[in-house]
Order: structure tokens, then sequence, then C-alpha cells
């Protein structure tokens, strides 16, 4: 299940948590906060004969830690139409 993000045309952010507030939900919104980048994607590097992995498979001589990195919001505001809140 994939939580609250931001997405546009050069951006994809996690905002973290499991859900959108019901009172934004399938609204334009400006949301404000600090961006933190965490490293807790499940990346592997399959091997052949090996058991298929959960998580995101990359290729050989990838930097794991690296590739696990994601930029999460901290959400210190949403706004929507006039309204705010969170």
């Amino acid at each position: 299940m994939v939580g609250p993000y931001l997405a546009g045309a050069d951006v994809y952010v996690d905002l973290g948590g499991h859900d959108w507030p019901e009172w934004v939900a399938g609204k334009r919104v400006t949301v404000t906060g600090v961006a933190v980048e965490r490293h807790d994607l499940p990346v592997f590097v399959p091997k052949a004969g090996e058991p298929q992995m959960q998580g995101i498979p990359v290729g050989e001589g990838t930097d794991l830690w690296k590739a696990s990195a994601r930029v999460v919001i901290q959400v210190r505001t949403i706004t929507v139409e006039g309204m705010s809140g969170g």
C-alpha cells in the first residue's frame, strides 16, 4: 500500500504515514515541512539460482546504501482551499 505522496513533473516525495487526512483527500494542497533523507527502501542484487527476494531489485555493482534512499517530508502544515491544518 502506498501512503500519501507529492508528485509532479520532476518530483516524487513520500510524506510518510498511511493516509492523507480525510479533509484533504483528493484535493489540491500545499504542504510545508522539512525534507529528510531515509535509507529504508528494501533493495537487493538478484542472484541467479537463488529464491526471489522481496524488495527492489538493482543491478550488480549498485551502491545499495544510495539505492535505499528516499526523501520524506516531515509535514508541518497542509493547506487546501484557504483551510489549514495538520
